[in-house]
């Protein structure tokens, strides 16, 4: 048993308690758990297969993991905290995490990039279509929601309601 973010092996803590099965055949499965540390408004928790098959992204109580499978102690917290939601996008072998102002696209070698800020406080409605991110962000100069759009290859904003003047 493993307990993240460190993966302190042998030690417990209540939260999110998973089976992990290692893509190598030669290593048994294990436990690993991820606490809840305090993030009161995050998603709801969610395991992503990544493109790698040794890889596995974990999101626990508003925070995300990149777990190797084959090695408990190959992890990393990422920054994006809170995590209030995800989106795989396989073609395009990301996931993509986001909190109340940015995204975070995430691929098998981690962050690809972070966007840049979308909203005053919220993100709603984020998709892919059309080659496209898109959603809304709460502009509160405007006093009201605005769409965006960003480019899944490099997280540039072609539309983006929080730089309206």
């Amino acid at each position: 048993m493993y307990c993240f973010p460190k993966a302190i092996e042998g030690a417990y803590a209540d939260g999110l308690t998973l089976e992990i099965v290692p893509f190598s055949d030669s290593m048994d499965s294990w436990i690993a758990t991820f606490p809840n540390r305090g993030w009161a408004r995050g998603s709801e928790p969610a395991v992503f297969s990544m493109p790698s098959p040794s890889q596995a992204l974990v999101i626990a109580f508003g925070e995300a993991y990149l777990v190797n499978t084959n090695d408990p102690s190959q992890c990393t917290l990422l920054d994006i905290i809170p995590v209030v939601g995800a989106m795989a996008i396989p073609e395009r072998q990301m996931v993509v995490l986001y909190d109340f102002i940015y995204l975070e696209a995430i691929g098998p070698e981690g962050s690809r990039w972070v966007s840049p800020r979308l909203a005053t406080d919220g993100l709603r409605d984020v998709g892919y279509g059309d080659g496209l991110i898109v959603g809304e962000g709460w502009n509160a100069a405007h006093d009201k929601w605005l769409p965006f759009e960003v480019r899944p290859e490099d997280g540039v904003a072609t539309l983006n309601g929080y730089d309206l003047d």
